[in-house]
């Protein structure tokens, strides 16, 4: 369903914020709204961590070929997945605040 979908996509990029833009996850600290509209739903996130160093993934990356799939990392799939199950991702760093918007 979309609605399990885009909660899996506010997961991960929660779950990013707290593991990547805190050197303390303790401290980790971010404001979270979310709207409802006819056509769809989107959320935004703001925190004061560090800044987002990465680039957004296009797509999901491909599995490697045969049934051997050592070497495939177990993390770093976050963003991939949350751009997966939306419509739009996007991140801005405004001033000393990191902004993520995800719309479904």
């Amino acid at each position: 369903s979309w609605q399990g979908a885009f909660a899996t996509a506010v997961g991960e990029v929660a779950a990013n914020i707290v593991r990547h833009a805190f050197p303390e996850p303790a401290a980790a600290s971010f404001e979270f709204r979310w709207f409802l509209r006819r056509d769809g739903v989107s959320a935004r996130f703001r925190d004061g961590g560090r800044p987002f160093a990465g680039t957004l993934p296009g797509a999901m990356p491909a599995p490697p070929d045969g049934p051997d799939l050592g070497g495939v990392p177990e993390g770093g799939w976050g963003l991939a997945i949350a751009m997966a199950a939306l419509d739009d991702l996007r991140y801005a760093r405004e001033g000393d605040e990191n902004r993520w918007l995800l719309v479904k």
